[in-house]
This record gives structure tokens, C-alpha cells and sequence, in this order.
């Protein structure tokens, strides 16, 4: 009986560790999820204003 409570701890311990890293895992994942959408935001924000000072360069310049 004591033998089978000790593999049972064993068991939970394991899940408990396992539970553990997968929240870390999906905090990272998240994290990495909200950088990337932050990045393309910026990006699509620079390469509009750089096409928007482009044109304005154009019509000065004619």
C-alpha cells in the first residue's frame, strides 16, 4: 500500500511539472503571439508614412 501512495506522489508530482511548464510555455507563446502583431503594426505603420513622405517628395520636387 505504501508502495503504491509513493508511485501515486510520483504521478502528481510529475503532472504538477508538467502543468507547471506548459503554463510557462503558453505565457512565452502568448508573448511572443502580442510582440509579433506589436512589430507588424509598426512596420505597416513606418512603411505607410514612408510611402505618404515619398509622395509628398515627388509632388515637390515636379
Amino acid at each position: 500500500m505504501a508502495k503504491r501512495n509513493k508511485g501515486a506522489k510520483n504521478i502528481d508530482s510529475a503532472w504538477k511539472e508538467y502543468l507547471d511548464l506548459l503554463r510557462q510555455w503558453i505565457y512565452t507563446f502568448e508573448s511572443l503571439q502580442r510582440i509579433s502583431t506589436e512589430l507588424q503594426i509598426k512596420h505597416l505603420e513606418l512603411i505607410g508614412k514612408s510611402l505618404t513622405d515619398s509622395k509628398n517628395i515627388n509632388v515637390t520636387r515636379s
